[in-house]
């Protein structure tokens, strides 16, 4: 037990003065602080007395110990505090913070003004979330004895997403901290020294060439408005806020979005998301509302009349789609899912393909999910990945394979980066996008990726010696041969615990064979749930609820009648039929005979799970537009107008409740892999043929719409890449 001014509260091993004060309820003023850093110390407003302990430490570096006496409120404590606050205010606009009429302001003016430099709170795009507001009212702050110290630093507005104030920076590192810390990017440092002291990029770069990923997490961290979205800063006062999980990749992360009325405003990263645990990439942090909010949302439904797409009501447009559906056999029905659909839409369209539509055959829109979900469950039994994140942070070796942290799933950095800190290896095999040298440590730039790992192979089971089936397996390793680049891999990765990240650039090099040689070199290191397979969106999801993908052909016949979900889906010319359920207008609809408009992530309702395997919820923040309908109930009205029984629900969650009890997906969290069968498999030499897809994808496509083109600081960002022109 502790004692905190005056009362005994419990504590825990390893936790701070701060930390035990702030589960009590005991409020220590501090600005540099944050739960996901590690204590700094910087800005001194935490000091406390502790009895036997010299001077005033900071609560945030003092570690407890049993039996510990802390006061956190006498008098030369606050004296103190005050002093540091009056000595901060005097770099920082302070005129509204001690006005005699402030409360009137914030009562009657409480529309914020709208202004370029901030001078004063009410002219502050953050004023009811800054925390220098909150430690100046604790302190009872109503006058600055000290003269004022006015940088008057430019505004840094030439870049995308940010705007920068830094005369309103405090100067409290966690900006810093966190791009350094937790993202391994060190964009940005403190410069100078003194009162010249000041936050920037070496050689006053821009954000972009120090090789900032604009993730959003420094202005996150920002206590003050020193980093502001541009695209939200003067947005007004939002009515509501909601938990709910981004879909723009597998990842799975927990979201806190704002919403006025019937539109979503802002994103933020959930602190307590089981997968992102507070991080976030450019897409979540930045593009949820500008995506989903763009023009062109499709808001009612269509039906092809005389040659044109017609509006009309949802009864005509369910009756010409069930209509032209049915007229064709069902195994000439093809029914295609966009990997951003929920579990609940793709369970009932899995129940439609078996109950209504027998024989019609269903497919993922998307290659590498659809090869590696065939693969592992080969491998494993059950399709994806063998285990959990948690496998990165305690792998001693990650080996990534084909992958694009840049681009896709890049909140894995994050974990990659703890270990990677912590002293685990990084390799990567295939291109490495620029800026990622700081956190690999072995690269193999060539994509023969079969080549690569199957010479590793080789050389581990030789080392290995005696196994079970060891000849067998060695056997069927002898067209492999070792290389340079083999043994070199074997002596980074032997006797460590290794994660494999397995990424879409293996469809290059025969993705089966290059599956199973990475499962193989997992069996061989004892490391059995390291394999992390990079899915887009909720095609884990899609598969455990609907079965997707199944081992029919690799590419079946052409179908005389398609349904899809996405106007990315590739459909031929010679289809006689087309139903497009899509939430933005796109070319296919140039070729749709029925158009159902659905809705995305902010107004969706249901789950969707993980790379992973966790299952999460989805809480709808934002109205559909329109007359859109989500699309589970959209295919539940599809299914009951063509005479299937059992699809009349009320709620998304009476679906999820079915699912729960129809399907491998029992409840939210992550699903149980306890069934895995983990043992050699032989190596089979493959025709030296690649997969390819027929669809021409997007750089980041979301149903029918590439996030790129909706969102214009995305662009920005993205040609400064190379990634579009």
């Amino acid at each position: 037990m502790i004692t905190i001014n005056g009362k005994q509260y419990p504590f825990k091993a390893g936790q701070t003065v701060l930390e035990a004060a702030t589960a009590a309820g005991v409020y220590i003023p501090t600005l540099c602080s944050h739960p996901h850093l590690t204590a700094f110390g910087a800005c001194r407003l935490c000091l406390v007395q502790i009895d036997n302990v010299r001077g005033l430490p900071t609560a945030c570096t003092i570690p407890l110990t049993d039996g510990m006496n802390i006061r956190t409120e006498s008098e030369d404590i606050q004296r103190l505090r005050r002093e540091i606050m009056l000595l901060m205010l005097s770099e920082h606009p302070y005129s509204c913070l001690v006005c005699k009429d402030k409360d009137l302001c914030v009562k009657y003016n409480s529309c914020t003004t709208k202004a370029g430099k901030i001078t004063g709170c009410n002219l502050c795009s953050w004023k009811e979330g800054c925390e220098v507001r909150k430690v100046v009212d604790y302190l009872k702050i109503d006058e600055i004895t000290y003269p004022i110290h006015y940088h008057d630093y430019p505004l840094k507005r030439e870049e995308p997403f940010i705007d920068r104030d830094y005369n309103l920076c405090v100067l409290c590192g966690r900006c810093v901290r966190v791009c350094e810390d937790i993202r391994g990017i060190g964009a940005i440092a403190f410069l100078n020294r003194g009162h010249k002291t000041r936050v920037g990029t070496a050689f006053d770069m821009s954000n972009v060439e120090a090789g900032c990923v604009f993730c959003g997490a420094c202005l996150d961290e920002c206590p003050t408005a020193a980093l502001t979205g541009r695209a939200t800063k003067w947005l007004a006062k939002t009515e509501k806020r909601t938990k709910t999980t981004c879909n723009f990749c597998g990842v799975g992360c927990a979201m806190v979005v704002e919403g006025r009325r019937s539109t979503v405003m802002r994103a933020q990263a959930d602190l307590e998301g089981p997968a992102n645990k507070g991080q976030a990439c450019v897409l979540g942090r930045f593009c949820i509302p500008s995506f989903f909010n763009a023009i062109g949302r499709l808001r009612y439904p269509l039906v092809r009349k005389d040659g044109v797409l017609t509006p009309v009501q949802w009864e005509e447009a369910l009756k010409a789609a069930a209509d032209g559906l049915k007229a064709h056999d069902p195994g000439d029905v093809r029914i295609i899912i966009s990997p951003q659909v929920t579990n609940e839409t793709a369970y009932l369209l899995s129940r439609m393909s078996r109950e209504v539509l027998p024989g019609s055959i269903m497919e993922l829109d998307s290659a590498f999910d659809t090869v590696a979900l065939r693969s592992s469950r080969e491998l494993l039994g059950n399709a994806g990945s063998s285990g959990s994140l948690v496998a990165i942070n305690n792998a001693g070796t990650i080996l990534i394979v084909g992958a694009d942290l840049h681009l896709d799933h890049s909140v894995l950095r994050v974990r990659i980066n703890a270990a990677h800190k912590r002293g685990a290896k990084v390799i990567w095999l295939g291109p490495m996008p620029q800026g990622e040298d700081r956190l690999v440590d072995y690269h193999y730039p060539g994509t023969d990726y079969l080549d690569k790992l199957a010479g590793l192979l080789r050389k581990m089971a030789h080392d290995a010696h005696n196994f079970e089936g060891s000849n067998e397996f060695l056997e069927s390793l002898v067209g492999f041969k070792d290389s340079k680049e083999s043994t070199e891999l074997a002596k980074l990765i032997r006797g460590k615990s290794l994660c494999i990240l397995l990424g879409k650039g293996v469809l290059m090099d025969q993705p089966e064979a290059v599956f199973t040689a990475a499962y193989n070199l997992l069996v061989l290191t004892r490391s059995p749930r390291g394999l992390i397979l990079l899915l887009e969106s909720n095609s884990q999801g899609i598969s455990d609820v609907s079965g997707l993908p199944t081992a029919a052909l690799e590419s079946p016949p052409a179908a005389k009648a398609y349904y899809v979900t996405s106007g990315n889906a590739y459909v031929p010319k010679e289809a006689d039929f087309l139903v497009l359920q899509d939430i933005f207008e796109s070319p296919l609809m140039e070729r749709a005979d029925v158009v159902l408009p659905g809705t995305g992530m902010p107004e969706d309702a249901g789950t969707i799970t993980s790379l992973e395997g966790r299952v999460q919820a989805l809480d709808p923040i934002a109205l559909a537009p329109g007359m859109s309908k989500q699309d589970w109930l959209i295919v539940a009205k599809l299914a009951i107008q063509m005479g299937g029984a059992g699809f009349a629900y009320d709620t998304a969650g009476q679906v999820t409740e079915e699912m729960f009890k129809a399907t491998k997906v029992k409840s939210l969290g992550l699903i149980a892999k306890d069934s895995y069968a983990f043992k050699l498999h032989t190596m089979e030499q493959p025709q030296r043929t690649a997969h390819s897809s027929p669809t021409n994808k997007n750089v980041h496509g979301h149903r029918g719409a590439d996030i790129v083109y909706k969102v214009d600081d995305l662009r920005r960002l993205y040609k400064y890449w190379g990634v579009v022109e």
